[in-house]
């Protein structure tokens, strides 16, 4: 019980981390001047990947933990 909620945990600051991320490259960009392009474009599939893996990460070592693979 212990191993999944800790890995839970992980999950959440994994994914606050990348808010975080997507805040910081929002802004900057903003501040660069990107236009409508550049959020509907290259921003939205970053933002989709990024958190795509993150948790598919997140539950492969939280299944990797309970399972006690590798």
């Amino acid at each position: 019980m212990k191993k999944l909620l800790f890995s839970t945990l992980l999950l959440a600051c994994i994914l606050f981390i990348d808010y975080l991320i997507l805040i910081a490259v929002g802004c900057s960009a903003f501040k660069c001047g990107a236009q409508e392009g550049f959020y509907c474009g290259f921003y939205c599939k970053f933002a989709l990947s990024l958190i795509a893996l993150s948790v598919l990460g997140g539950f492969f070592y939280s299944w990797k933990i309970t399972h006690k693979v590798l």
